[in-house]
């Protein structure tokens, strides 16, 4: 029939046809993308040590993170980081607990000299009464009557003097921690607590034998009229009277240097 002859051993043109129509395209758009992928330049921030992780488990979702995103985390500081909250301190040091000890410190120190000078005062009075007695400013029964007024008053001064120098040991030198740590007006105003807290502690180290031999005194004597003129302890108190006038003299000297010092403004 017309139309329908065709050469024997040609194939079917329709068959020709039908795998050039599915395939020729495919290998086109394949040659197409392997050209374009290599011409392609480099990503950013592969010169910068960015390495790319092997390719996630179907089905998982991953978060790409954009290029240089490893220098910046390297570079900034974390949200919430602890570091130095108060200039010159040391990281972790809370400057609120650092002036709290430092305070502390200084009002031990104040409480001792308050305690040191309450044995001052007493056995202070105890040995004027026989300095004014020599000096024939007073009667025998005027001596035995100021010294029971000062030995009834002086009964708690070495119990309260001990405990207070207990809290002052327990206090430490945190004025002095805190004028190495601090800086600025703040190492300025803690070096003033380190010069007020030792000169506090110089007056209690002065008013130490005070408090001991007024303590002494109080111990070995069972009646202020044993050691008025005639009595039996008369000899042993006079000695001890000359002994207590330097240890006097030192301790008025050590209030004098204290009182000099400026207070603690921290």
């Amino acid at each position: 029939m017309a139309g329908t002859h065709r050469t024997p051993g040609t194939p079917s043109p329709s068959s020709t046809q039908r795998r050039v129509a599915w395939w020729g395209p495919v290998v086109l758009l394949v040659c197409v993308a392997v050209w374009t992928m290599g011409s392609l330049p480099g990503l950013p921030g592969a010169a910068a040590d960015v390495r790319a992780s092997s390719p996630p488990p179907v089905g998982r979702t991953v978060g790409v993170a954009p290029p240089g995103a490893a220098i910046l985390s390297r570079q900034l500081p974390m949200t919430g980081q602890v570091g130095p909250v108060l200039t010159g301190t040391a990281p972790g040091t809370t400057p609120a607990a650092a002036l709290a000890r430092c305070r502390s410190e200084v009002l031990a120190g104040e409480a001792v000299a308050r305690a040191g000078a309450a044995s001052y005062r007493d056995w202070s009075r105890h040995v004027q009464v026989q300095l004014t007695l020599d000096a024939g400013h007073a009667t025998w029964l005027g001596a035995v009557g100021a010294w029971s007024a000062t030995r009834a008053a002086g009964a708690g001064d070495a119990v309260g003097f001990a405990r207070a120098v207990r809290l002052r040991a327990a206090a430490g030198h945190a004025c002095a921690a805190l004028a190495a740590a601090a800086a600025g007006p703040l190492r300025g105003a803690a070096g003033g607590c380190v010069a007020r807290s030792g000169a506090l502690d110089r007056l209690a180290a002065a008013a130490t034998p005070v408090t001991a031999a007024w303590s002494r005194h109080l111990a070995v004597t069972t009646t202020e009229a044993a050691h008025a003129p005639g009595g039996p302890q008369a000899s042993g108190w006079l000695i001890t009277v000359r002994k207590a006038l330097p240890v006097l003299a030192a301790y008025r000297a050590a209030r004098a240097a204290a009182a000099a010092t400026p207070r603690c403004a921290v």
